[in-house]
C-alpha cells in the first residue's frame, strides 16, 4: 500500500521503493541532498533532478531471523517524509504556489462569509426578525478564522519565497548532463573583437573583414 501511495504521489512507478538492493551513479549523490530519513526516497529525489529511474527483478529472499521493523509508527513517519518529499520536488522552487493557493482559498471563504454577515446585519436594521444577531452565529467565528488562516498562509508563502530566492542562488534547480563548449560569447568594442573571441581548435581561420560586425545601415556623406 505504501509503495502504491508513493508511486501515485510522486509519479515514480516502482514496485518497492524501500528495496535494500539499489544502485546509483556517483552524479546522483553529488546533486541529491539527503537529511533526516529521506534516504528512502532517493529514487524520487533523483527523478526530480532529471535522472532516469528503473527497476529489474532480483531474488529477494524472505526473512529467516528477527522481525520486521515496519509498523504503524514507521508508517506515520514515512508518510510525513513522503509529504516533505512531495513538497520539495513539486514546490521546492515555488512554495507560494502551494501555500498561497491554500491561503487564498481560505481568505476568500472568510471574505465571502463576512460579506454575507454584513448583508444580514444591514437587513436586520429594517427587519430584526429576518436573521439571528450576527454575534450569535457560528459563521462569524468560522469567517474570522478563515481570514486569519488565509493571511497567515500567504505571509508564510512570501517568507518561503524570500528564503528560496536568497538561498537558492548558490545551487541550480536543474542538472547538466554534459558540457560541450564553454567558450564565452565574443565581446566587440569599436568594431574590434577583444581577447575573449578566441577561435576554437576546429574553427576555420578568419580574415579581418570576417571578424568585423556587419551593419545594415547606410550613411551618405553630406
Amino acid at each position: 500500500m505504501f509503495n502504491g501511495l508513493v508511486s501515485w504521489l510522486t509519479g515514480v512507478k516502482l514496485h518497492d521503493h524501500n528495496c535494500g538492493m539499489k544502485c546509483y551513479r556517483a552524479e546522483v549523490f553529488r546533486e541529491v541532498r539527503l537529511y533526516g530519513e529521506l534516504h528512502r526516497f532517493i529514487p524520487v529525489l533523483a527523478a526530480a533532478r532529471g535522472f532516469h529511474v528503473g527497476e529489474i527483478d532480483i531474488n529477494h529472499r524472505p526473512r529467516r531471523f528477527g522481525r520486521s521493523k515496519y509498523g504503524v509508527r514507521r508508517f506515520m513517519k514515512g508518510f510525513l517524509d513522503l509529504l516533505t518529499v512531495k513538497f520539495l520536488t513539486g514546490f521546492g522552487q515555488r512554495p507560494q504556489h502551494l501555500l498561497g493557493s491554500i491561503g487564498l482559498v481560505s481568505f476568500l471563504f472568510g471574505f465571502f462569509g463576512m460579506l454575507y454577515l454584513a448583508f444580514t446585519w444591514i437587513y436586520r436594521l429594517f427587519d430584526a426578525s429576518a436573521f439571528d444577531p450576527v454575534h450569535t452565529r457560528p459563521l462569524l467565528i468560522y469567517s474570522l478564522g478563515a481570514l486569519l488562516l488565509g493571511a497567515q498562509m500567504m505571509s508564510i508563502g512570501f517568507l518561503a519565497e524570500l528564503i528560496t530566492a536568497y538561498q537558492g542562488q548558490d545551487e541550480d534547480s536543474y542538472s547538466v548532463a554534459e558540457e560541450t563548449d564553454r567558450r564565452p560569447h565574443p565581446v566587440v568594442q569599436g568594431g574590434i573583437p577583444l581577447g575573449n573571441d578566441v577561435p576554437g581548435p576546429n574553427d576555420a581561420p578568419r580574415t579581418p573583414a570576417e571578424a568585423l560586425p556587419h551593419s545594415s545601415e547606410s550613411s551618405a556623406a553630406p
